[in-house]
């Protein structure tokens, strides 16, 4: 998934930059480099070393917490492709519907129908037509999404 390697990708280069500071290695900023030798005092820099790292474990912190909703968002914008070691890993309460969505023809056909790249709207308007007495709590579920995009 692209954006955990992102997310990785991130948090690697957030290390480097923190680092690198500390350890007077500031070659690669011309425009920090800069700055520092402006500076009153190396004061300065350990203040702005310090508010780094709080950036750094405030982002952690939503990381975590994005981290958390991986499966479900997987979810919304592939539900076919769901293993069941994915099912597993979903909220109980949707478990069992999931597998009864996952082979319903129908609904597998009319996915299939969007693009092959399908966009946020052709998402979130399959989850629409999802028949509420079939599927109660996947549309709940999928109601919840829709809410945080469309908000």
């Amino acid at each position: 998934m692209l954006v955990i390697i992102l997310k990785q990708t991130f948090k690697i280069k957030l290390k480097l930059f923190i680092s690198q500071p500390e350890n007077d290695d500031i070659n690669w900023s011309p425009y920090l480099k800069e700055q520092i030798e402006c500076a009153a005092d190396i004061g300065d820099m350990r203040k702005c070393t310090i508010k780094m790292n709080l950036l750094r474990d405030s982002l952690e912190n939503r990381f975590c917490d994005f981290a958390k909703e991986v499966h479900c968002i997987f979810t919304f914008i592939k539900p076919f492709s769901l293993s069941e070691q994915q099912i597993m890993k979903m909220p109980n309460n949707i478990q069992m519907e999931l597998l009864d969505f996952k082979t319903n023809l129908i609904l597998k056909t009319k996915f299939k129908t969007l693009s092959s790249v399908p966009g946020t709207y052709d998402v979130i308007n399959f989850w629409r037509s999802l028949p509420c007495e079939n599927f109660p709590e996947l549309r709940n579920f999928a109601q919840s999404y829709m809410y945080a995009i469309l908000k």
